[in-house]
């Protein structure tokens, strides 16, 4: 058979149909076929389906063209044609995310055979199946940026030889986001941590826009020693703004926040004025996300120590050493009946402490026993001495200022129940501090079902997270300025 013959088969003669089948509505006589209508009044069994019509052996359609010319219903107008490359395009759309989802992961499956075969705790997730999803992905939906892998590790030690004082990392070829396991693989992670997967995220996304040209960027920006003032650096960080302000992160706690990551980076550096540099780069794209909110400088006024040098001055050095020595001297305190002091409570009472504020008991709050909800108590030393309730109550306005302090700097307003509470015990003004409801201060947990239970352990995760925030700042103001800062309130 010819070229010819194979693309235009012989017609098909009536004659050809088997005995006993009906040829009724048919004309008399060797009838050609021309037509897909045509084959249909052949009395053959019919095509049903696109496969079905591959079966008969009729010649198959490999372009559109092809598939026109097999008879199968045709766009009438140029709107069903739009309608019929639209959804051609939504498959072919699906089958590249697909092949991009499985080239992806194998690119963080050839970063662990290359770089992480000294680790024994390594494990590819998705960025969907960490515990915290449910906080991030409508963020990540809205910028339009999919459902991708992460490398977990474990191991702190290890990773703190290795990676530094970093929790995680990102890498361009081949790309990969690393993460320190005992931060990012639990459900109680702090907005700060998780905003920090947004960072690396934006370090890939910006790798990604890149394309080919990834390569001769990055050892341009190595051969720079560029950190901040690059543009990589400018899209994570202002990626990472723009999630903390989704949820609602003031630019003065952002502002915190950048000062305490600078604190971690350069512990133990000599180099303050590289510090002041990167913090004054990180607070521009602060201010680009913030646009509408009072810029962040060393001007103002609430906040002249952050913008100072001082910040990383050998003053700053030892109230760091002292703040150490303190939470270390605190968790190995034990109370009247042998319980060791629990590890969410232990910064809480070292920040009252720098400041020459007693304690006396604390708690970080439980679902089953006690006051589910996170507290210090506060008192003077000597019960039996003359001025104890003096002290007490002067006790009492210290903590009263930074209370006062922290929500006109940080917090603003906010729910009730996520508000400081200060009750008095006794005769004596003996102070309790707490954060949660009175509702659930002064609940019952041991008739609680399994279902208040639950909701009950949702709440009081929210109070220790707002706890940990007043905490932060008690120490931020004392790790800059020391026990000035009480004294100037």
């Amino acid at each position: 058979m010819n070229e010819e013959e194979s693309l235009n088969p012989q017609p098909i003669e009536k004659s050809a149909l088997k005995d006993g089948e009906s040829d009724s509505g048919a004309s008399q006589g060797s009838t050609q076929i021309d037509t897909f209508d045509d084959l249909k009044s052949t009395g053959e069994p019919q095509p049903e389906t696109f496969d079905d019509l591959k079966n008969t052996g009729e010649p198959q359609p490999e372009t559109f063209d092809d598939l026109k010319s097999t008879g199968e219903p045709q766009p009438e107008t140029f709107d069903d044609l739009k309608d019929m490359e639209r959804a051609q395009n939504d498959i072919d759309q699906k089958q590249i995310k697909k092949i991009m989802e499985k080239l992806r992961g194998s690119e963080s499956e050839r970063y662990v055979e290359k770089n992480l075969e000294d680790f024994e705790n390594v494990e590819i997730k998705k960025t969907s199946e960490l515990p915290y999803w449910n906080k991030i992905n409508k963020f990540l939906d809205s910028k339009e940026i999919a459902d991708d892998d992460v490398i977990v590790i474990g191991g702190k030690e290890r990773w703190q030889s290795i990676y530094g004082s970093n929790d995680s990392k990102s890498s361009h070829k081949p790309s990969a986001i690393l993460l320190k396991k005992e931060i990012f693989d639990r459900e109680d992670i702090s907005d700060e941590d998780i905003s920090w997967l947004i960072h690396e995220i934006g370090h890939i996304e910006f790798y990604r826009g890149l394309g080919e040209g990834v390569d001769e960027y990055m050892e341009e920006y190595c051969a720079k020693g560029e950190y901040t003032s690059s543009e990589m650096e400018k899209s994570a960080f202002k990626l990472q703004f723009e999630y903390l302000e989704s949820i609602g992160k003031t630019k003065t706690e952002c502002d915190e926040f950048v000062i305490n990551y600078l604190d971690k980076s350069f512990k133990g550096s000599e180099n303050n004025e590289k510090a002041w540099e990167e913090l004054k780069q990180i607070r521009e794209y602060l201010n680009e996300v913030y646009e509408d909110s009072k810029v962040v400088n060393e001007s103002n006024s609430k906040n002249k120590e952050i913008g100072s040098q001082e910040s990383f001055s050998d003053n700053y050095k030892e109230r760091e050493l002292k703040w150490d020595e303190k939470c270390e001297e605190i968790r190995r305190r034990v109370d009247e009946i042998g319980g060791e002091m629990e590890e969410g409570i232990i910064e809480t009472v070292a920040a009252f402490n720098v400041f020459n504020i007693p304690t006396s008991q604390s708690c970080e709050g439980h679902t089953d026993w006690g006051i589910p909800a996170p507290w210090v108590m506060m008192q003077a030393e000597d019960e039996s001495a003359e001025d104890f309730k003096e002290k007490n109550e002067n006790y009492r306005k210290a903590v009263e200022s930074l209370v006062k302090n922290y929500y006109e700097e940080i917090r603003g307003s906010i729910p009730v129940a996520l508000q400081i509470k200060l009750v008095d015990i006794g005769d004596e003004s003996i102070l309790r501090l707490y954060i949660g409801s009175e509702e659930d201060y002064n609940l019952e947990t041991e008739t609680l079902s399994d279902q208040q239970r639950s909701e009950l352990a949702e709440r009081l995760s929210e109070y220790r997270e707002e706890m940990k925030k007043f905490t932060n700042f008690i120490k931020s103001k004392y790790l800059k300025e020391g026990d000035e800062y009480l004294e100037s309130l």
